[in-house]
């Protein structure tokens, strides 16, 4: 129960608001950086078109850093089952070798 217990991951609710918060940050400051390259060459005239081009490179990032996020949580939960699995099987081969030593005892004595 030990193994199980150090194996589980963080809580679902911190694993959750974590990575969203990253993510737009993360999104937004390379957008931030695209907007004032734009910005600078346009002399003034082309802001609304500016303004979709930003909005849909950071959707297109934000987009990005979420499936990047769930296959890192996919990765750990299959670690985490794997390890869970590993534990199982270690309890039930030594359960069994204990299981045949009673019986040996029992018939000898």
């Amino acid at each position: 129960e030990l193994e199980f217990s150090m194996a589980a991951p963080p809580s679902r609710a911190l694993m959750d608001e974590a990575p969203s918060a990253s993510a737009l940050s993360s999104a937004s400051g390379h957008v931030n950086g695209q907007a004032s390259s734009l910005s600078g060459g346009s002399g003034g005239g082309g802001g609304l078109e500016n303004e979709r081009l930003i909005q849909e490179r950071l959707r297109a990032a934000i987009e990005a850093r979420r499936k990047d996020l769930t296959m890192e949580r996919e990765r750990q939960e299959q670690q985490r089952l794997r390890a869970a699995i590993e534990a199982a099987h270690q309890a039930h081969a030594q359960g069994s070798l204990h299981g045949e030593h009673l019986e040996q005892e029992r018939l000898r004595g």
